[in-house]
């Protein structure tokens, strides 16, 4: 049984079971393209002059942010302080934190 994050409309009682894996997991990704795609609808309404690039990936976050960063030459790393790790977590957040003390780009933390 896998516990159910974001689309749980889609499925009953909050949990899925080992048969219905990859449904559940492209039902997480689909909600997550709805995410991305309405967060980019917003920034070029909202900040058109700002150039980004917008990214759904897999695997650890500061992995994939700093490796993204890199591939895409950014000028600029923007992360949310708000983090839902454990201890490490607690002032700064895992992914935040892992970003600032490991990434060679420039990294600016909103809280």
């Amino acid at each position: 049984m896998l516990p159910v994050f974001g689309a749980e409309d889609d499925f009953e009682e909050g949990v899925i079971d080992s048969d219905h894996q990859e449904e559940y997991w492209e039902a997480i990704k689909q909600h997550q393209r709805n995410i991305l795609s309405t967060a980019e609808e917003i920034a070029m309404r909202d900040w058109p002059s700002i150039k980004y690039v917008a990214l759904l990936t897999e695997g650890r976050p500061s992995t994939e942010i700093m490796s993204a960063a890199q591939r895409y030459e950014v000028d600029v790393i923007v992360l949310g302080s708000r983090g839902r790790g454990g201890v490490t977590g607690w002032i700064l957040g895992s992914t935040s934190k892992s970003v600032v003390e490991h990434c060679k780009r420039p990294v600016f933390v909103v809280k």
